[in-house]
């Protein structure tokens, strides 16, 4: 298996440069809000299975200073900066100890200088779909499944409170830009399917 790396591509001139090296292969990357630095998940193969060997990196945009964040067993998807780059968020199927396989995918945050992962909303009893930090960078915002129906919640990585924003009887798909935030737009742009029938956009 041939490992996958980040490339960057100038859409001017349509110059490749190859931005990650090395015997890892990359399953996840998220430019920060700037485009200065590049949080990257890396794991030892290509292969789903090993997932959970992965780490989440972070480095410059150009691929210098790259440094590993995370030292676990777990599988971190979703990772991503806080907007002034001190904290970065990812989701697990782990508990509060990275216990792996756990029920729910939990939402963690840490900073991005290193330490241990905490969970962000440990009293909310369900999983989290998708995560991003809010536009001024205080709250997280998330799709939670709640079982029959997701809802929008914003999340105090502080305080560890929980807050729902939507309601109803609905779906948002977490596949296929199902829910995007604009931080410049400071907006949300979702798709809520119904029982009956695919949804509209919000």
């Amino acid at each position: 298996d041939k490992h996958r790396q980040l490339w960057r591509v100038t859409l001017s001139t349509g110059e490749e440069t190859q931005v990650t090296h090395g015997d890892l292969s990359v399953a996840e990357y998220r430019l920060s809000r700037d485009g200065t630095q590049v949080v990257v998940q890396r794991a030892p193969t290509p292969l789903a299975d090993d997932g959970y060997l992965g780490e989440i990196w972070v480095m410059d945009a150009d691929g210098t200073n790259g440094r590993v964040v995370t030292h676990n067993a777990i599988e971190e998807i979703g990772a991503e900066l806080s907007p002034d780059g001190a904290e970065l968020l990812f989701m697990a199927d782990a508990n509060a100890r990275l216990e792996p396989f756990y029920n729910n995918d939990n939402l963690f945050v840490m900073p991005t200088a290193g330490g241990t992962p905490r969970l962000a909303a440990p009293a909310l009893p369900y999983a989290i779909d998708q995560a991003t930090w809010s536009p001024d960078g205080r709250s997280i915002l998330a799709v939670v499944n709640m079982g029959v129906h997701t809802e929008i919640f914003r999340i105090d990585p502080q305080s560890g409170g929980a807050r729902q924003l939507t309601e109803g009887e609905h779906f948002i798909p977490s596949l296929g830009g199902g829910w995007q935030v604009v931080p410049s737009a400071g907006v949300m742009v979702l798709q809520l399917d119904e029982p009956t029938r695919f949804g509209d956009v919000w």
